[in-house]
């Protein structure tokens, strides 16, 4: 992680407001800061930034053989992402191999999930309530 700033300078400042003597908290620097210009990126199929992302995550990914920390890192801040994020379409391609094994992905899983709970929405004892009473229209 402590290339973090070096390689993403774009982003520098927002990273430096989460660090911790001159270094990132990992974490926190994944989830507040990459991942969300990562989603920003996704919209605007910005491939260009996608493509920087992917290969980071890529390199963390491989270091992580020696280092249980990156491996935890990965896994869970950005592992658990990868199963309910948007635009999985335009990531799932551009994501290593070792990303995918490391973080557990699983492709479709999080279009599945979000499309499911959609269906849920739709389909609930409310909803159906607010469109018998005209509260709410039918599909």
């Amino acid at each position: 992680m402590s290339d973090l700033v070096q390689r993403f300078p774009k982003y520098q400042e927002e990273i430096r407001g989460y660090m911790d003597d001159d270094e990132p908290l990992p974490f926190i620097a994944l989830g507040c800061v990459i991942i969300p210009h990562l989603e920003e990126a996704l919209r605007e199929a910005d491939l260009k930034v996608i493509l920087s992302f992917c290969a980071y995550f890529e390199d963390i990914a491989v270091s992580s053989a020696s280092d249980s920390d990156l491996e935890n890192l990965l896994g869970i801040e950005v592992g658990e992402w990868l199963g309910f994020m948007e635009n999985e379409d335009r990531l799932s391609p551009w994501l290593g191999p070792e990303t995918k094994r490391l973080c557990r992905y699983v492709p479709g899983l999080a279009t599945q999930r979000r499309e499911h709970k959609a269906n849920a929405a739709a389909s609930s004892f409310l909803r159906r309530i607010g469109v018998r009473l005209g509260l709410v229209q039918a599909k």
